[in-house]
C-alpha cells in the first residue's frame, strides 16, 4: 500500500505516500507532490481501469513514430520530469492524487478489481480526501501563524501555567484559574488592560488556498458530479472547501450516441442491465483502443500496477447510469465554480459532440470549452499534451485574478482598518452599506452623535431652500 511503484522514488518526484480508510472500510492509496507556499492545490482523478501515476506522470519508455513504445526501465517506470505533475509543481501548485477504489493500489469493493457498489462512492472518497487536505492545510497555517506570533512577542515573560504575557516579573498569574488554562493561549491587548484570544488571521472554516479538480475520461465525469453533489444537503463540504475550478479532460459526460446504435439499444444495454443483477462480478469486455497512437497499448502492458481485467457487469451498468445522472442533475451544479472542458474533436471513446452539448447545457457563466485538433482520448500522454497542461495552468491562474470591484473593496477595507475611520468621516466605504466600528470611549461617541445631528439639520435646510 505504501510503495511508490518505483525502486527509486526520486525519479517519480519522491511523493508523500499514504492511504485513508473510506466509508466502506477500504484503504485508498494517496500520493502528494507538495510545494512550499502553494498558490493552489490540484486534485487529480484518473481514468477508468487506470491509476494516478499512469495518467499524470511520464513513462520510462522510448516511443518510435507514435507506433511502438520500448521500455527503458521497468523498475522505475513512472517519471516526474516533464510530466503534468512536474509542470503543476513548477507553477506553484501542490498536487494531490489518489487511486480510486478498485483501481491501482487501492482496495476493492467486494475484493474485486474494477468493481463498485455505487458510482457516487468515487465522489465520496474524493470529497473525504479533500476534507483531509483542508484540515491539514488549515492546521499547518495556524501552526505557522502561532510560531510567527511567538517570535513577534520575543523574550517577554509568560505565565508558566496559562501562557499569558505577564504585566510584571511574577512567575504565574492564574494558579487557580482553571477556566483560563482550559481556554489555551491568550495575548495581552497592547492598548488596554485586558486579554484576548490570538487572531491567526485565517478562516479556520474555509480552506485558505484555492482548490482545483482535474479528471481524465471517467475522472472528468466524477469531478463534474462532485459539483452536483455539493449542492445537496447531505454534503456539507462546499462552504469550507475553497473550490475555484474543475477541469474535465476527455470527459465521459454522455452515452447518447452509443445508445442510438441498434446493437446497443436492442441487445447490449438490456443484457448489461440483466447481467448486472444476476452476475454482478462477471466481467464486461471492452475493445476501446487508441487508433492514432497505438503505443499507448504498450504503456498499459509495461505498467506493473495495471491489473488488465475488464470491468465487472455491475460497473459497466453503473457507468451508463452515471452519465444519465450527470445530465439529469445538471441544473443542480453549483454556479460559482469555474468549469473548463478540454476535448479532442477526434475522440473515439468519449463523444466530442456530446461534450459540446453538455457544455451548452451548463447554466454557469464561468465555463470554457477548449477543442484539441490533433489528439485523441488519452490527452495527458499523447503528443501535444505539454500544451494541454499549459492551457490548464493558464486557466487556473485566470480564475484567481481579482476583479477591479473586488480589489477596490479589499483596499477600502484595509484603509478603514489602518486609519480607524470614524462613521462621519469622508470615506470610500460610505454609501456601500459597509459599517465601521464606532469609537469605544463615550466622550468621542457623544461628539460624533452631535456632529451627525448637525449634519442632518444642515442637509434638511439645504433641501428646503432648493425646494423654495
Amino acid at each position: 500500500m505504501l510503495k511508490s511503484g518505483n525502486k527509486d522514488p526520486s525519479i517519480m518526484g519522491d511523493p508523500d505516500i499514504g492511504f485513508f480508510t473510506n466509508k466502506h472500510g477500504l484503504k485508498i492509496k494517496t500520493l502528494k507532490w507538495l510545494v512550499k507556499a502553494p498558490v493552489g492545490i490540484v486534485f487529480l482523478v484518473h481514468s477508468l481501469n487506470s491509476h494516478c501515476r499512469f495518467d499524470y506522470l511520464k513513462h520510462n519508455v522510448t516511443i518510435s513514430n507514435n507506433e511502438k513504445a520500448v521500455l527503458n526501465d521497468g523498475d522505475n517506470f513512472y517519471v516526474h520530469k516533464d510530466s503534468w505533475i512536474e509542470e503543476l509543481n513548477k507553477n506553484g501548485y501542490s498536487v494531490y492524487g489518489l487511486d480510486l477504489q478498485g483501481h491501482g493500489e487501492s482496495e476493492c469493493y467486494g475484493n474485486e478489481k474494477t468493481h463498485i457498489n455505487e458510482f457516487d462512492d468515487f465522489a465520496d472518497d474524493i470529497l473525504q480526501y479533500m476534507n483531509m487536505a483542508h484540515e491539514s492545510i488549515v492546521n499547518e497555517a495556524a501552526k505557522d501563524n502561532q510560531e510567527n506570533d511567538n517570535n513577534a512577542i520575543g523574550q517577554k515573560k509568560r505565565c508558566t501555567k496559562c501562557d499569558l504575557i505577564l504585566k510584571d516579573e511574577s512567575d504565574i498569574c492564574c494558579s487557580n484559574e482553571d477556566k483560563i488554562i482550559a481556554n489555551g493561549l491568550y495575548l495581552r491587548h497592547p492598548e488596554k488592560n485586558q486579554y484576548k484570544k490570538t487572531d491567526y488571521n485565517i478562516d479556520l472554516y474555509k480552506t485558505p488556498i484555492p482548490m482545483y479538480l482535474v479528471g481524465l475520461s471517467m475522472g472528468g465525469n466524477i469531478i463534474l458530479r462532485i459539483l452536483e453533489l455539493l449542492s445537496q444537503r447531505r454534503y456539507n463540504y462546499y462552504n469550507r472547501l475553497n473550490i475555484k475550478g474543475v477541469c474535465s479532460l476527455s470527459g465521459m459526460v454522455s452515452a447518447k450516441e452509443v445508445k442510438k446504435k441498434f446493437s446497443w439499444k436492442c441487445f447490449c444495454i438490456p443484457m448489461m442491465t440483466l447481467s448486472s443483477l444476476l452476475f454482478p462480478t462477471s466481467r464486461f469486455s471492452s475493445n476501446a483502443t487508441s487508433e492514432t497512437f497505438p503505443y499507448i497499448k504498450d504503456l498499459y502492458i509495461y505498467d506493473k500496477i495495471f491489473d488488465g481485467k475488464p470491468i465487472t457487469n455491475k460497473f459497466a451498468y453503473k457507468l451508463l447510469e452515471a452519465v444519465d445522472n450527470l445530465n439529469k442533475d445538471i441544473d443542480k451544479m453549483v454556479k460559482d465554480v469555474a468549469i473548463l472542458l478540454i476535448h479532442s474533436a477526434n475522440d473515439k471513446n468519449c463523444s466530442y459532440t456530446a461534450a459540446q452539448e453538455f457544455y451548452n447545457n451548463l447554466k454557469t457563466k464561468k465555463k470554457e470549452f477548449h477543442t484539441l485538433d490533433d489528439m485523441e482520448h488519452m490527452i495527458t500522454m499523447e503528443p501535444g499534451n505539454e500544451q494541454v497542461v499549459k492551457k490548464l495552468v493558464d486557466w487556473m491562474a485566470g480564475t484567481q485574478k481579482e476583479t477591479p470591484k473586488k480589489k477596490k473593496a479589499k483596499k477600502n477595507l484595509r484603509s478603514a482598518d489602518d486609519k480607524n475611520i470614524l462613521p462621519n468621516e469622508a470615506s470610500p466605504m460610505q454609501g456601500t452599506g459597509v459599517l465601521t466600528d464606532p469609537p469605544k470611549d463615550k466622550t468621542t461617541q457623544d461628539q460624533v452623535a452631535q456632529e451627525q445631528v448637525s449634519q442632518e439639520q444642515t442637509s434638511q435646510e439645504q433641501t428646503s431652500q432648493e425646494q423654495t
